[in-house]
Parts: structure tokens; sequence; C-alpha cells
């Protein structure tokens, strides 16, 4: 034990030290037994000592009981003069003589003082504190844990390359994806066959631990293409005395089609979902998202806690190369809380790869009194931040004081908005792509945080999404009308696709449609009326709102909405066309303007009242109130 630790435990005078209390000094029946046996921790120590748990360390408190007893078990931070829980690993735990052994992942719990439950714990010194006791006696253990960057040597996790195989004569470029797990000088390096260096990628350039990108676009040095040939790539990261490489091979080769080309097995690469957790229940999804490296067969299915088959998300053959999103909503899963499990395959002439992960299905429980964040989402997975900005949705239960940060990692990258107050219902915040310094993001997976804070505590969210600067292929099917981002398996696909052929909704000039894009009150009225073939009418200079403009785009919609009283307002005089319409508000809409042409639409149950309305969502509840109306 060391020796400083202990001094500060007895000085400190921590006796029970789990609860603050001492257990009880009752002797159970399955005690009884051992009742002339003193109590006492053996063999106790943590296994490493020091670990990273960015990099998905852990380590492992073994110890030894000479004589059954009652056993707590958790992680402190001492703070001065006193301690704060970190996690609780064993709680009042009734075990034989023999030994035992918790694992700790680096992470806050429920129980945690210092943090949020389920985040990485700062770097710096932590310490278990074992206790047991059983009806004569009580004995305890201790020692420090090193929780940080420093503690694991400089190496490359992992390193992947996208498109090996390219043709620079067709603006290809090869994709050097690499995750290192400590901070250092990275240099990348081409080299030829000769080992002679063709062009210097990065010279000596300091990197922060975390997953990075580079590519390499077929040139030299002097700017000019290389001949087609076999190329080796050195990628090396050095911090003081420690230093790791890592080489591979690059084929550049004039004419190749990745598209089309069958002369490389398929990989998956860079998959993730977007919430490690979600409701299905409050209409959250998720998205499976991940990169296939070459043409190839593409399933994605779900399976239950026993490895049982749940649903198949995506089954295609003969799909293109390139970044995929597959929506699960959950519906099987509903009131089942439980960890699921996806897989991804793929398969081709020359191969085949498969790729699982984990997705928690969990009821958005919490203090009623708190703001709980809930249906968060980010309007495009993939974004690029030269098509506009992104978009970061969430719904507050409470007035709230709220931060939404993008991070890469444990790296703050941008805060959009700090401690500002929010009012309970749906708001939508956003991110123009570029890091805290104004430069613009690189590609790769980024995460959005939202913490709502009120007197009753604090309430986080998370979601991942992917910045993709590069033109490359983003699909999901392609199947459903001429939208990429829209699968022929998306439940809204029917709804989505009459909706475009309709001339009612338009797609973006990267041909998405981005079903998971809030919709405002504005926008809500315009398809409305649309749809409901609804004579316009000219605006006036006063179309009757506080926070309306005869000239702008929706003054026409507005000013024949207010006409016919489909639109009243809010009680302050203003309409509020930009904020975010809510599924209640859409429905009273569609039935006003129904009503005005002496039409009947009955209320869709399917949708929370209070949540924002998707552009998808939208297209479903027109889709309906056609076909009640004109189908029927």
């Amino acid at each position: 034990m060391c020796k400083l630790l202990k001094k500060w435990l007895v000085t400190k005078l921590i006796v029970g030290l789990i609860f603050g209390t001492a257990l009880t000094s009752l002797a159970t029946p399955a005690m009884t037994a051992q009742a002339f046996t003193l109590v006492e921790i053996t063999n106790s120590q943590a296994k490493p000592d020091a670990f990273d748990p960015s990099v998905g360390q852990n380590t492992v408190i073994s110890y030894c009981l000479n004589t059954r007893a009652w056993v707590n078990a958790g992680i402190y931070q001492a703070s001065g003069t006193s301690s704060q829980k970190v996690a609780i690993l064993a709680s009042n735990e009734s075990k034989a003589g023999g030994c035992y052994t918790v694992n700790w992942d680096g992470k806050n719990d429920t129980n945690s003082e210092i943090g949020t439950s389920g985040e990485i714990v700062d770097n710096g010194q932590y310490f278990f504190y074992i206790e047991a006791q059983n009806g004569l006696s009580h004995s305890t253990a201790t020692d420090w844990i090193t929780v940080g960057e420093g503690v694991t040597p400089v190496k490359f996790i992992d390193v992947q390359v996208d498109n090996p195989i390219f043709d620079p004569w067709d603006s290809q470029k090869a994709t050097l994806n690499f995750t290192i797990s400590k901070s250092g000088y990275i240099t990348l390096q081409i080299n030829d066959a000769d080992n002679q260096k063709v062009a210097k990628l990065i010279d000596s350039k300091w990197y922060e631990k975390g997953e990075y990108t580079a590519y390499w676009n077929g040139e030299d040095d002097m700017s000019n293409k290389v001949n087609q040939d076999e190329y080796n790539y050195s990628i090396k990261i050095a911090n003081g005395d420690e230093v790791t490489k890592k080489t591979g091979k690059l084929v550049v080769k004039k004419g190749y089609n990745s598209q089309t080309a069958q002369t490389e097995d398929p990989r998956i690469e860079n998959f993730y979902t977007t919430k490690e957790e979600f409701d299905p229940g409050r209409k959250e999804k998720e998205f499976i998202v991940f990169n296939l490296t070459a043409k190839a067969d593409v399933q994605v299915s779900v399976y239950d806690k026993d490895d049982k088959f749940i649903k198949k998300l995506y089954n295609k053959i003969d799909q293109a190369a390139g970044t995929y999103t597959i929506q699960w909503d959950g519906q099987e899963a509903l009131n089942k809380d439980a960890t699921y499990t996806y897989r991804i395959y793929a398969k081709n002439a020359k191969g085949e790869d498969t790729r699982k992960g984990k997705i928690k299905v969990a009821e958005d429980r919490s203090d009623t009194s708190r703001a709980n964040v809930f249906k968060d989402m980010v309007d495009s997975i993939i974004f690029n931040p030269n098509d506009g900005e992104q978009a970061v949705n969430f719904t507050l239960e409470k007035d709230a004081k709220v931060t939404v940060e993008i991070r890469d990692e444990k790296h703050l990258i941008a805060t959009l908005t700090k401690d500002n107050p929010y009012a309970e219902g749906t708001q939508t915040v956003y991110w123009d792509g570029k890091d805290k310094y104004g430069k613009m993001a690189d590609d790769g997976q980024y995460m959005y945080r939202v913490t709502a804070k009120n007197n009753a505590g604090k309430e986080v969210e998370e979601g991942n999404f992917t910045v993709q600067k590069i033109d490359s292929q983003s699909n999901v099917g392609n199947d459903c009308s001429q939208f990429k981002d829209v699968d022929n398996l998306n439940q809204y696909c029917k709804a989505i696709e009459w909706s475009a052929n309709q001339g009612i909704f338009q797609g973006y000039n990267d041909g998405s449609f981005k079903p998971n894009k809030a919709i405002s009150r504005a926008e809500a009225l315009k398809v409305i009326l649309k749809t409901t073939k609804i004579q316009l009418i000219s605006p006036t200079n006063n179309i009757g709102f506080t926070d309306t403009n005869s000239y702008e785009w929706y003054a026409t919609f507005v000013q024949t909405a207010v006409s016919l009283g489909i639109v009243h307002g809010y009680q302050d005089g203003s309409f509020k066309p930009n904020q975010i319409v809510t599924h209640s508000e859409a429905q009273i809409m569609i039935f006003r303007a129904a009503n005005s042409k002496g039409q009947f639409y009955p209320e869709n149950s399917d949708y929370s009242p209070n949540t924002p309305m998707t552009r998808a969502e939208m297209a479903d509840l027109l889709y309906k109130y056609y076909q009640n109306t004109y189908q029927t």
C-alpha cells in the first residue's frame, strides 16, 4: 500500500467510506460459523495501476478475504481534506472467504460526485478503497491508481487506408486514417519501391492523441503527378525516446474506377452509431454509419443480448463503395431495454468482411424536476461544411441553461452556446464547421454534447456524426426516389418519394433530402398549403404579425393562412416563422387547412405532440392526408 495514501486515510479517519457510516455490526446467520474469525483483506492491488481509458484500457482490482464478510468497493478522488466518489464497484455484497476481482473502466458512474455518469474521468490520481466487515471485525485496503494520457506508451492503435488503389488523373486520392494513443510528433512520408522519398505529407507535426485523416493526391513534393507504380507509405510518431512506425502499400493506377473495379475485397471501415443509447418510446432513432471500400453485397442486422436475430435493417446486392447511414427506429425493442448487437456484412467475389457493434436501448428516465434532454440529433450525419451549417436539435422538458459543444474524442473543438437560457421545448443551434480558432475542422468523426442545467441538477446527451468535405459518395441505398440519403427501407420512403414527385418537397444541391432535419413553422405552412392546393393570395404591407415582413419568401403563405384562419400566432402578436414546428402545431395547421376546404383530417396519434417535426415526418403526415382525402 502507498504509505502517503494510508497516512491520508488514517489522518482523515475514513471509516465506512463507501456510505459515510460503518456497516452493521450484527452477525447474520450466514456468518455464524465464522463468528470467531477476524476478517482480513490481503493481496489487494490494481493491475495495471496506471491506464488510459480513452483508448479502451481498464484496470482490474483484486483482493482476497480470509473469511466470509460484507464487502464494499469504490473509486475515489482525494480532494484536500476530503474525498469524492467516482464509482461504486461493489455495494454491501456478501462474499465467502476467497479471492475476487472488480473492474474499473476509468469512467464516472451514477454515484459520481465529480462528473456525469458514463464520462471518462479527467487525467490524474485516484484511489480504490475496499472495506470488509463481519459481526466482529472490520478491514480495509486501498492504493493509488493513475489515469491519463501519459501512462501508456506512444503507439498507433490503428492505421487504415481507404482506396489504396487510386487514379490521381481522375482527382482520386488515397485516404489514410490513423489513431494514436498518445500525443507526439507525426511524420508521414510516401516512398517509391526503392524506399526513396517521393512526398512528405506531414513533417514532424505535433498531434494530440486521437483519430486523424491524411490524403495523398498522387503528387510528389514538386506537385508533379507520379508514375503509375506501387508506393509505400511510412507513418511515424515520436514522443521523447518513444517512437512507433507503421508502413503499408499504395498503388497509383491510371483509369482505375473504384466504383466498378473488382480488384479488391470489400472492407468495412470507420463504423459507429450516432447514439450510444436511445429511447424508441420517445421516437428517437439510431443510425449505423460505415464506409464500404469496394462494390459488394451488404447486409445490416440487429440481434438481441442472446445473439437471437431481431431484424434485418439492410439487404442489398452490388452496393457501390461509399459511406452508408442505416436507420433503426428500435420499435422491435420498445419496452425491452437491453444492449443489442448490430452486424454489418459485406461480400464480393474477392472476399468478405464483418463488423459488429453495440446499441443500448433504454427508457430516457429522468428526475421530473430536471431539464432532461431528449430527441437530440443533427441534421446531417455526413456533414460537409461547404454545403452550409450543421444544425444540432434537442428538446428540453424544463427551462434550463444550455451548453452545446462539438468535440473530437476528448478535445473541445467548438462551443456553440455556453450556459445560455433556453425555454422548454424544441431548440436548435448551429455549427459552421470551424474550430475555436476559426480553422475549418478536419474530416473525421465528431461528437456533439448538449448539457442542460437547472436548480435540480445537470443532464447530458451526446451523439456522433462525420465531417466529410471531400467529394466522395454517401448513400443509403439510392433506391428511394432520387435522394442519396433515403433508403427504400426507410419507413418514410413512400411519403418522401410522393412529396418529391408532387413538387411539395425539394432536395438539396448535394442530392440529399435530409430526412432528419427539423422543419420551421414557415416551411411547414408552405408545404401544407401546397399539399391542400389552397389558392394563394398576395401579401399586404401588414401581414398581421409583429415578426413577419411582406418581402420575405414566406409572406404569401402566411397571408393566405391568416385569411383562412389556419394560423393565429402567439399571444404576444408574433408568428415565429423560423421556430421549429412541433408535431401538434403541424397537425393543427393541416386540420384547419383541410377544414377550410370542407375536408376532414383526423389527428394522427403516431406522433409525440411537443417534439420537433422533421422533414421526413412532415412528408409522412401530408402523405396520410392525401391518402385519407383522395384515395378513400
